[in-house]
């Protein structure tokens, strides 16, 4: 449905990819004056923006009214996105400012042309396609579309991983681990060749480290070398926190209670469920999470395999319950006694 798109012009963000679309704001009853004002500013930029990419047709006019229009979190700065468990928020009064069409909906498609980008011999890039000699110089043809990528991971793609799911929008691939009823790792790419991973249900942060190395586009060469990586555990499974586990179990907080917003030094569930071929008391693994765990952690020599704000969130943790201890084993201290003698 119209709805379920963003609404620029040339922008594949569908409700089907893994990118997160935003609902053109509105003034909601009880808004204070200052976010009425910030929203309503906002509301004025979004469809300016928007009538810039589309022919304002009274079908167009209706949803706006309705409110049943969307922009994806690509034509926004990441700063302006809050990243929750499952979801992501937008900062009241946010407009678009990234990736905007450069041309209005009326405007000719110029033809496409390659983009190729050069590179050292030392350097190669994660990402790219097999690397070509154009003028003598060692490039990587990165101008790769999804209608071509899908065809290459599928002559590439070889157990334990398998393709789960694969149609004109997205292509997902999955790796399984015998002990649990849920999928280790998930890789969606989409029909714009944005990629999103999941590790037993809970997504990656957007500020990692494995999308910014590919600039969140990926190409098959970077999808094949992306699997291999995870199934060769070069990064390991953060294994949160782990000390004072009552006091955690305490404190830890449903991810997928939306009631009330998750603040970054909460202690949040994560729950994956066993399998019942493997486990014939059938239980749950839960691991105890920050909610900016990075869940995916470099694999290092020695040392606990956690990510450096569960680190940071644990040591808090046990200075505080380490304070509690002293405080409520230290002797009371006596009070003075004043005696009076009769005279």
């Amino acid at each position: 449905m119209p709805g379920a798109n963003c609404a620029l012009y040339g922008c594949g963000t569908s409700r089907r990819s893994n990118l997160s679309l935003f609902k053109i704001p509105f003034p909601a009853r009880g808004d204070g004056d200052e976010t009425v004002k910030l929203k309503s500013d906002a509301r004025k930029e979004w469809v300016r923006v928007i009538l810039r990419t589309q022919e304002n047709t009274p079908e167009l006019k209706k949803r706006i009214n309705e409110n049943n229009i969307f922009l994806c979190e690509l034509h926004f700065k990441p700063e302006l996105i809050y990243q929750h468990v499952k979801r992501k928020t937008l900062e009241t009064g946010a407009v678009p400012t990234e990736n905007l069409p450069s041309k209005s909906h009326d405007s000719k498609p110029s033809s496409r042309r390659s983009l190729v980008r050069e590179i050292s011999g030392e350097t190669p890039s994660t990402s790219a396609l097999p690397p070509g000699d154009i003028d003598g110089k060692s490039v990587n043809v990165v101008n790769e579309s999804f209608e071509e990528l899908v065809p290459r991971v599928k002559e590439s793609i070889a157990p334990p991983w398998v393709i789960k799911k694969c149609n004109d929008l997205e292509i997902g691939m999955e790796l399984w681990d015998n002990n649990y009823s849920l999928p280790k790792f998930v890789l969606h790419v989409d029909q714009c060749l944005q990629f999103s991973l999941h590790i037993f249900n809970w997504l990656l942060p957007d500020d990692h480290s494995i999308y910014t190395a590919h600039r969140r586009r990926i190409t098959s060469a970077g999808v094949v070398e992306l699997l291999q990586s995870l199934q060769d555990d070069d990064v390991l499974i953060c294994e949160g926190l782990h000390q004072h586990a009552e006091y955690l179990t305490t404190i830890a907080k449903d991810p997928d209670d939306q009631t009330h917003p998750l603040h970054p030094s909460d202690v949040v569930w994560h729950s994956i469920p066993k399998s019942v071929e493997m486990d014939t008391n059938v239980g749950v693994l839960a691991v105890f999470r920050c909610v900016t765990c990075q869940v995916l952690v470099r694999r290092q020599d020695q040392g606990d395999v956690i990510c450096e704000p569960c680190k940071q969130l644990q040591r808090k943790i046990v200075a505080q319950q380490n304070r509690s201890t002293r405080q409520s084993s230290a002797p009371a201290q006596r009070k003075s006694i004043e005696v009076f003698w009769d005279s």
